[in-house]
């Protein structure tokens, strides 16, 4: 894909250029928090650890303010179109985890 010039020009158009540039390093902290979250909160509850909970807190609550934020201040439904459908799929899936893990925090 990274070789197909059809790809770049369909997915990366002017305005979604323009979105990521000067990208507020808040953002990209509640991002990076988001992501690393997600990341490693099934690898630690794989191996029982408690915060495996809050790590699944912070993808859902950090994914939840980044929709929020970047809708309100960056028009991010209108740059990626029916691509916003994928971020609330996701936002609803680490609900659902979250919701879960907290569920199974309660039992303990």
């Amino acid at each position: 894909m990274t070789r197909n010039q059809t790809y770049f020009a369909e997915h990366y158009t002017p305005a979604v250029k323009a979105y990521f540039t000067n990208y507020p390093i808040f953002f990209v902290i509640v991002w990076f928090g988001h992501l690393s979250g997600g990341v490693l909160s099934p690898i630690f509850y794989l191996f029982r650890r408690k915060s495996a909970f809050i790590l699944a807190g912070l993808a859902f609550w950090g994914d939840v303010m980044l929709v929020l934020l970047t809708s309100l201040f960056r028009n991010r439904i209108q740059v990626f179109g029916w691509q916003f459908a994928f971020d609330l799929a996701i936002m609803g899936l680490l609900g659902l985890y979250y919701l879960y893990l907290r569920k199974g925090r309660k039992e303990i």
